[in-house]
């Protein structure tokens, strides 16, 4: 026999009993469920979790300045062998609506807020091998934003589909698009406690409003190019890669048609780049190279670094004299 019942929740609140910490708010939420065998003489019942519809959900995901977070210390309930009630999810869909995720980063002056966030949840094929839980996910947010230190972006919006179940992601498309351009990543996330990522990638920025929007430190103009693969672990990434600009200029240097290949390996601010650069112009002030190539290696923190290398040129040009 089968019962159907319904959970309603509205105004809810959760915080983390260990920290007291802020988790998230649930405006009204509903929870299909279905008693399974509600007549057999059994003493174990099992309640198949149908549908989930959420709105209005508003969550927190903070790290202090020491990186810890406010969902540090959770204890998820888990369903034990002979146990009376045994929870179903394979059969599960979930809706969120109308909701906005706050994340907040001490450690490394990190802002953002999805907001108009919409989430769907529906069940994939159960692996059978492994009885492991699949889900396709698709994600929006939209009029987010985003803010690094002094620097702010708005109108940001986001759009994520793929399959994900208790360990990782496969993510098929990836796209935020904002004033400074738009990105589209896939690629897989792996080990949710320490996330591991692969991903490939590709953009288009307008650096003009990117450095005006964010300060550099200098004055960038420009559309830069990027495509290539990014992975890494936590403070540590690896980026690998083209870059290109018809047209780039800062702080009074002019390059015209360049094209860069590199692999770049860091820690945080640390880093470390080996490639090569080809343009077919490059000034400053009245200093001109035509027909440039480099190729070398760059290390530094920050904005500030070495470099060591080759650099090759059919014509270098000085108000007083051509090479």
């Amino acid at each position: 026999a089968a019962s159907p019942l319904t959970v309603e929740l509205q105004n809810a609140t959760f915080n983390n009993t260990a920290t007291g910490d802020k988790l998230f708010f649930i405006r009204e939420a509903r929870l299909g469920l279905t008693v399974l065998d509600l007549l057999s003489w059994s003493t174990s019942r099992d309640v198949r979790i149908d549908t989930t519809d959420i709105s209005g959900a508003e969550v927190w995901v903070t790290f202090d300045k020491e990186g810890r977070s406010n969902f540090a210390g959770l204890h998820l309930v888990e369903d034990k062998e002979g146990s009376a009630v045994n929870f179903r999810y394979e059969s599960v869909v979930v809706s969120l609506k109308d909701s906005v995720v706050h994340f907040g980063d001490l450690s490394r002056k990190i802002e953002a807020n999805a907001n108009e966030l919409s989430v769907a949840l529906t069940p994939d094929k159960i692996d059978a091998m492994s009885n492991v839980l699949r889900f396709k996910f698709d994600i929006n947010a939209r009029n987010s934003n985003f803010a690094y230190g002094e620097g702010r972006a708005e109108n940001i919006s986001i759009l994520a589909k793929g399959i994900a179940d208790d360990t990782h992601a496969d993510v098929s498309d990836l796209q935020i698009s904002s004033p400074f351009g738009e990105t589209f990543i896939s690629g897989t996330i792996t080990d949710w406690a320490h996330p591991r990522y692969d991903l490939n990638a590709e953009s288009s920025l307008d650096l003009t409003q990117l450095s005006q929007a964010f300060s550099t430190g200098t004055a960038l103009r420009g559309v830069g190019n990027f495509k290539g693969k990014i992975s890494g672990e936590g403070e540590n990434y690896r980026v690998e890669g083209t870059a290109s600009s018809e047209a780039f200029r800062a702080a009074g240097v002019y390059l015209k048609g360049a094209n860069i290949a590199a692999t770049v390996e860091g820690t945080n601010s640390n880093y470390t780049a080996n490639g090569t650069a080809i343009a077919e112009l490059l000034t400053f002030d009245d200093f001109r190279i035509d027909f440039l190539k480099l190729a070398g290696n760059v290390r530094g923190t920050g904005t500030d670094f070495r470099w060591v290398g080759e650099l090759q040129a059919i014509a270098a040009k000085t108000p007083s004299m051509t090479i």
